[in-house]
């Protein structure tokens, strides 16, 4: 009847959020990402700084242009939030969700935030709640209907491969286009596609 109908209205709306991270950190460490837990937004600038001089990073690193970021004690990094993507080495931006199941970060495109910030840079350093987990991907696109605000342009869900995940992709890409374009020389290929990054 009428009153199951808005039961089950309700039931749907409902976000299962994780209380224990600790799958998804799992999950994430399986790609080969690096984790870093802080206790408050004030310790995030000394996890970029010690991520930056253990990677030998020596370009400013692209702050989405946020306030939550940019008024965080940014001393000691070289930092713009100058959004240049010829240029872009090192990007720091929000996630808006991780998924538990599947290790993936849910992140949404925004003036502030492009989603070249997310690909482009050989180094992408994401903040994430850990108040934000949920549990799959369904209850992602049950909070966004929830928020009842303007979808954003673009949400990337991203997952970071392992190298050997990356690199084998690359391969089949290379010998799927020498498939299409022969009798082309091989490195032909590389006037066409940018490689990802592994």
């Amino acid at each position: 009847g009428e009153e199951d109908t808005n039961r089950a209205d309700i039931v749907s709306k409902e976000i299962d959020y994780v209380a224990d991270p600790d799958t998804f950190i799992e999950n994430v460490k399986k790609t080969s990402a690096t984790v870093s837990i802080v206790d408050s937004q004030a310790l995030i600038t000394k996890e970029v700084y010690d991520y930056v001089v253990k990677n030998k990073i020596n370009t400013a690193i692209t702050l989405a242009d946020d306030e939550a970021l940019s008024s965080l004690a940014w001393e000691d990094v070289n930092i713009t939030t100058e959004y240049v993507p010829q240029s872009l080495s090192v990007s720091v931006t929000f996630a808006y969700m991780g998924i538990e199941e599947t290790g993936s970060l849910v992140i949404k495109s925004s003036p502030s935030s492009p989603t070249g910030m997310n690909f482009l840079p050989d180094y992408h350093i994401v903040i994430l709640n850990m108040n934000s987990i949920v549990a799959k991907v369904e209850d992602v696109w049950q909070s966004l209907k929830n928020e009842k605000q303007e979808m954003p342009r673009t949400i990337n869900l991203i997952k970071k491969e392992n190298v050997e995940t990356a690199l084998e992709r690359s391969i089949m890409t290379m010998m799927e286009w020498a498939e299409d374009n022969p009798p082309a020389p091989w490195n032909h290929y590389f006037d066409h596609v940018s490689l990802n990054r592994a």
